[in-house]
């Protein structure tokens, strides 16, 4: 016998319709209560009829259970199918955000290697220090203890996930190669809660980039790590919450939304908030999920309809019952916020500037000193590269407040960068003295076709062919006086 001390009585189908009537719900018809009672179920729906119930004065006082005039079986019908259609909205947009930041981490693992999520050093400290962790199995009491960090584990359920795939990609893969699979194919058999934690054991360099990438910024232009993973989870707790069919349209979500400071369009939700333990609705309920969502979709470059859909569907609804908006977290003239705008876009130059650091796969200063193994003393290395980059002999551009040197200028033959980069960039940076916006023009510059000297090609590419040599240049750029 269970310990619950619950006592309500079954109630069958007729006796729930009473009940409803008895309380005040108005029905169109018994048949058409019956038939949706059946369909939907009576404790399924309470959750939706619970806001007609009268209300109460007092904020922990429970509701009574008669309902307000007027209430209709009808209306509360009305809002479980908009909750139903909101529900298949989030799901398709969350979708679209999932599946670009599969590409995310397996693009910036693999360029470590088909394998780099299994080993240690890209990951940080929290993620692969080792812990004490104690056995779960009934029985065990305790007894059995093991150290295992938290990247471990992590790649425990891993391979479990890899192991029952069923999809015909990850069957292939073992057939023909065996286990574990390459990251980025590893990817895509990961659930959005086990991207999310491989997000947040990333190294916290190549978080913070992909948050700059994704314009999920602080106040000084850097990329907020922080934030970013607290907006997947929200994500993910509000995809569970519709992948189990659960009401979403007016519920709180527990990962409130962090706002950063470098994103002023999404201050407005955190309108009313106090120093106290207040916290304003927008950050926690439906319209911070959808402010949220409109930003990754168009960082992502996501369709519109996938937006589109989401704000027509939240703003007919608050539209036909404007008492609804503020259970749902829309603050008073949402309407007007930059977010909320028909055409809210993403920022062009940011826009142009990830375009053009995707294009050169862009080198954090590490991975450039790395590069530069003709300088035979390691250490000596960094000195090397701040020497190249202060004289205008090679070319970075700030992102994220941090120097991104793009990979083409490095010869991996050599460990070194080729007398020709040198002449370009010290033509292209005035040796040395160009700011910032000279520096993304000099990037655009590598990237961009060039009739003339070079039959069509980029600079770039001529370079990576071998046919970018002193001629060709001086075609394209004047020599320096001091050449």
């Amino acid at each position: 016998m269970a310990d619950s001390t619950y006592e309500k009585p079954f109630l069958a189908i007729e006796a729930q319709i009473d009940r409803l009537q008895q309380r005040g719900m108005t029905l169109a018809s018994r048949d058409a209560a019956r038939n949706a009672l059946r369909r939907i179920g009576y404790y399924r729906l309470s959750g939706y009829w619970y806001p007609y119930r009268l209300p109460v004065s007092g904020e922990n006082s429970k509701r009574p259970s008669q309902f307000m005039p007027g209430t209709t079986l009808a209306g509360v019908l009305d809002v479980y199918a908009f909750d139903e259609q909101l529900r298949g909205a989030l799901l398709d947009a969350i979708a679209q955000v999932e599946v670009a930041l599969r590409f995310e981490l397996g693009h910036r693992l693999g360029k470590y290697g088909p394998f780099a999520h299994l080993e240690d050093e890209h990951f940080n400290p929290g993620f692969t220090k080792m812990r004490a962790r104690a056995c779960n199995i009934p029985g065990c009491n305790g007894d059995c203890r093991w150290e295992e960090s938290d990247h471990h584990e992590w790649l425990d359920r891993q391979k479990h996930a890899e192991k029952i795939s069923t999809e015909a990609f990850a069957a292939h893969f073992r057939e023909n190669y065996g286990e574990p699979l390459p990251i980025w194919v590893a990817t895509e058999v990961m659930q959005l809660g086990r991207l999310t934690r491989l997000l947040d054991g990333l190294d916290s360099a190549e978080r913070e980039l992909l948050a700059a990438e994704w314009d999920v910024l602080d106040s000084d232009g850097r990329g907020d790590p922080s934030a970013l993973s607290n907006w997947m989870e929200h994500l993910r707790q509000v995809r569970n919450i519709c992948a189990h069919h659960s009401r979403i349209w007016n519920r709180n979500i527990n990962a409130t939304i962090a706002i950063p400071d470098g994103l002023p369009e999404l201050a407005h939700l955190e309108t009313g908030k106090t120093d106290d333990d207040y916290t304003p609705p927008a950050v926690r309920r439906v319209y911070g999920t959808f402010a949220i969502l409109t930003h990754l979709l168009a960082v992502i470059e996501a369709p519109q309809q996938y937006r589109d859909r989401l704000r027509t569907l939240l703003a007919e609804f608050i539209e036909a019952q404007p008492h609804s908006a503020t259970s749902m977290g829309f603050p008073a003239g949402w309407e007007q916020e930059p977010i909320a705008a028909t055409q809210y876009h993403r920022d062009q130059q940011r826009l142009e500037q990830v375009a053009l650091l995707r294009q050169s796969e862009a080198l954090g200063t590490r991975e450039a000193v790395a590069l530069l193994t003709a300088v035979t003393e390691p250490s000596k290395r960094a000195s090397r590269l701040n020497y190249y980059r202060k004289n205008g002999a090679l070319l970075s551009v700030l992102w994220s407040a941090r120097h991104a040197y793009p990979a083409f200028q490095f010869d991996q033959n050599t460990g070194d960068v080729p007398e020709v980069v040198i002449h370009a960039n010290r033509r292209l940076l005035d040796g040395g003295q160009a700011d910032d916006q000279q520096r993304w023009s000099s990037l655009e510059w590598w990237l961009t076709p060039n009739p003339d000297a070079l039959n069509g090609a980029t600079p770039e590419a001529a370079l990576r062919d071998g046919a970018l040599d002193m001629n060709a240049l001086d075609q394209m750029l004047s020599p320096r006086d001091d050449e």
